[in-house]
């Protein structure tokens, strides 16, 4: 993926991208450890084991002397679900780690602090891009707690 991100975009002077497993410890050794980070692993954590997620979350606070990480969490109902849809299964789609509760990071990686805590399926802006009868379902489901919780977009400082 570093492969052809790289042929695709521009270098970047204040980016750096490793061609790695996250579960691998050694990818942050390519990281000078005295700077502060910004960690963006849209797309990522869910497929972690909540072991691999919880070390390598822990493996960046303790390298590094401060910085953040975003990254989208699911919960267990839509870990569930998705794992029913016949397309995800055809896929081999498998996800792993579902977070019901952002503090549970905190709680387990003392350096964390929640700063962010963004429902992702009720968003204004993701209704006002639908049609009329997707965003008047998006509005009514903004009063469903479970889907406030299904799908979350994080942010941690350190």
């Amino acid at each position: 993926m570093i492969d052809l991100r790289e042929r695709l975009y521009p270098k970047r002077h204040d980016t750096t991208m490793i061609g790695s497993s996250v579960t691998d410890p050694t990818w942050l050794d390519a990281i000078p450890p005295d700077q502060p980070v910004a960690v963006v692993a849209e797309g990522l954590v869910p497929y972690l084991s909540k072991a691999d997620g919880f070390s390598m979350f822990r493996r960046i606070t303790e390298r590094f002397p401060s910085g953040q990480l975003i990254f989208d969490a699911y919960s267990t109902l839509m870990v569930r679900l998705i794992g029913l849809l016949p397309a995800a299964r055809a896929m081999g789609l498998k996800l792993s780690w579902a977070i019901d509760d952002p503090r549970e990071l905190e709680r387990r990686i003392p350096r964390l602090e929640l700063i962010a805590d963004v429902p992702f399926l009720t968003l204004p802006e993701l209704a006002a891009q639908l049609a009329r009868p997707r965003a008047a379902m998006l509005r009514f489901m903004e009063h469903l707690g479970f889907m406030k919780r299904a799908v979350r977009h994080v942010r941690y400082r350190f």
